[in-house]
């Protein structure tokens, strides 16, 4: 099975921290430097804040670790508290030793009976560059893995083995690092709609530049995005022609399997895979001219792109304005006004795309 190394994207940054940089998530929840490791001791008067946020970057790895290597066994609970919670179970730590193996330090995380992180100790840049190393290494070994493929210049290497043209993302990429550096500093409590928004942005922005919107390396080869006819499809359909009756078959890439998995109804793609790949925004994708199978009957799509367009394009118009806007209202001195429009932005991803565009007519037009 292939390894999933974009899952681990977050934590490289560790490898330009020195050896005993602490790693704590931010406000956007992404890995930064906090510190740096005072050896056995500075565990005396570590505060229950400080364990609590190790146990949380203690508990981010594993999950990434998870995602990375397709290994079941993580779970969501609810807490006493009313607060959710990922628990591991001692097949999926069993796991994960057998592929890093010491390195892990599994005793460091110290799982109670019900798999949570409990031990309160950081999690330090030597740590987390030793494990990458162990899961590089395994991912070596794939032959799925794409290490040492020759890109032609202005084009990007996808996690799933495509090409990506650079003109619209690249910049795109730039600027949304450029927001959660300037916002990371704001008040986490006054300003969480602020960061809650903009890490959908950035989820989104990810999932489809690494795995929806991604093109074919050469023509006939294998469809390398995560929403597409199925491989079998397309070959029968080339091989009898369309005069012939062929089935339409669709799929996606099912993250928790590890594999594609047949797409019979848009509904299901729509609530229980895309939902959660763009952060919990709902994309009416009924409203696309595609109609997919019905019980035994189908329609007359023939073929994913009238839903893979529709998707991209309305998520890519999410980005755009989403991120045009932030930097317009800044320049315009009016952040305070657009950060209140991001308490309400709409309910579904298209209409918080109408909404910004009257944000942006209403404040930040010259009239013209």
């Amino acid at each position: 099975m292939a390894i999933n190394l974009k899952a681990l994207e977050g934590f490289r940054g560790a490898a330009g921290w020195t050896a005993k940089g602490v790693a704590n998530l931010d406000n956007y929840d992404d890995v930064r430097q906090n510190g740096v490791y005072g050896g056995a001791l500075s565990s005396i008067g570590r505060s229950d804040v400080a364990q609590s946020a190790n146990n949380k970057m203690r508990t981010e790895l594993l999950r990434a670790l998870g995602n990375a290597l397709h290994i079941s066994g993580m779970n969501t609970v609810d807490g006493d508290d009313g607060k959710t919670r990922l628990t591991f179970s001692k097949a999926f730590m069993d796991r994960l030793q057998e592929v890093i193996g010491d390195d892990f330090k599994r005793k460091d995380f110290k799982m109670d009976a019900h798999g949570n992180v409990t031990s309160g100790r950081p999690l330090t840049s030597r740590r987390i560059r030793a494990i990458l190393a162990k899961v590089d290494a395994a991912a070596a070994k794939s032959v799925n893995a794409h290490d040492g493929i020759k890109v032609p210049e202005g084009v990007t290497l996808s996690s799933r083995g495509g090409l990506r043209k650079d003109g619209f993302y690249g910049p795109y990429l730039e600027k949304m690092k450029t927001i959660k550096d300037e916002t990371n500093g704001l008040d986490p409590n006054t300003h969480k709609h602020v960061f809650d928004f903009f890490k959908r942005v950035d989820k989104t922005l990810n999932f489809l530049y690494d795995e929806l919107d991604v093109d074919r390396r050469e023509d006939g080869a294998e469809d390398p995005s995560v929403l597409r006819n199925s491989p079998e499809y397309e070959y029968n359909l080339e091989l009898k022609g369309e005069d012939e009756v062929v089935v339409p078959k669709f799929e996606y890439f099912d993250d928790e399997k590890g594999e594609f998995v047949e797409m019979k109804r848009t509904g299901d793609f729509r609530d229980k895979y895309l939902w959660h790949k763009v952060g919990g925004g709902l994309l009416h994708t009924e409203r696309s001219k595609f109609r997919a199978q019905d019980g035994t009957n189908y329609s007359r799509s023939t073929d994913i792109s009238d839903l893979r367009d529709y998707v991209v394009d309305n998520l890519k118009l999410f980005v755009r304005k989403s991120i045009d806007c932030y930097f317009a209202a800044k320049e315009a001195g009016k952040l305070d006004q657009f950060f209140k429009h991001l308490e309400k932005p709409g309910a579904c991803i298209e209409d918080q795309c109408l909404h910004m565009v009257e944000f942006e007519d209403n404040n930040l037009s010259d009239g013209f």
